[in-house]
């Protein structure tokens, strides 16, 4: 993902913590966030690791409308497979249309 990417994803979002979460549902790696964030790659891991806060404690976490990019089908896959807790290779995508 390019910096003029993650810029958009982070647009709008306060704080580091909600930054990291959002590149990461991006699909960004831990390692990527950290060095754009100008952070240590433990303080990454430490925010993804910990439970997200309750819905409505944090709004300043709400997607930006600026956040929705085009994804590649293997980024998707990637995606839909951490959020699932499977293998990427048994995600299957159908487009219609």
């Amino acid at each position: 993902m390019t910096r003029d990417e993650m810029d958009a994803v982070a647009a709008g979002l306060r704080t580091k913590a909600a930054k990291i979460r959002a590149l990461d549902r991006c699909g960004v790696k831990r390692a990527e966030i950290a060095r754009y964030l100008n952070i240590r790659y433990q303080h990454v891991r430490n925010v993804l690791v910990q439970p997200p806060p309750a819905r409505g404690e944090t709004l300043s976490e709400a997607p930006s409308p600026k956040a929705s990019l085009a994804l590649t089908l293997d980024e998707a896959k990637q995606g839909l497979a951490r959020h699932f807790g499977v293998p990427a290779h048994a995600v299957e995508i159908t487009i219609r249309g």
